[in-house]
């Protein structure tokens, strides 16, 4: 069975904004900065600018002419970070629990 190619190559690129937008932080990027840091047209990189801020995973910043990673995406990492946290309680809990041979 052959391995199938399931790339696409507008959201590769979307996802490529991300990144780029997760580099450029709380401060965001304008669009003609995307458009060069990524090598492609700014009307292309509005476009996927746009269709990343109805997904919610960007905002404008209050000026208006920057974007960057939406509050709600960073939120959603941050839930991520507390789950992890949650996981190494449970792995101590656990490895106390099966290495404590107390008077066996």
């Amino acid at each position: 069975m052959t391995d199938r190619d399931y790339t696409n190559k507008s959201q590769q690129r979307m996802a490529s904004a991300l990144w780029a937008l997760l580099e450029h932080g709380a401060r965001g990027a304008a669009p003609h900065r995307l458009a060069e840091d990524l090598n492609v047209p700014r009307g292309v990189i509005t476009r996927d600018l746009f269709n990343l801020r109805e997904a919610r995973m960007t905002e404008r910043t209050a000026e208006g002419n920057r974007y960057r990673i939406s509050a709600e995406l960073a939120k959603k990492t941050l839930l991520i970070l507390r789950d992890i946290d949650r996981m190494e309680e449970e792995v101590s809990r656990l490895r106390d629990r099966y290495t404590d041979i107390g008077d066996a």
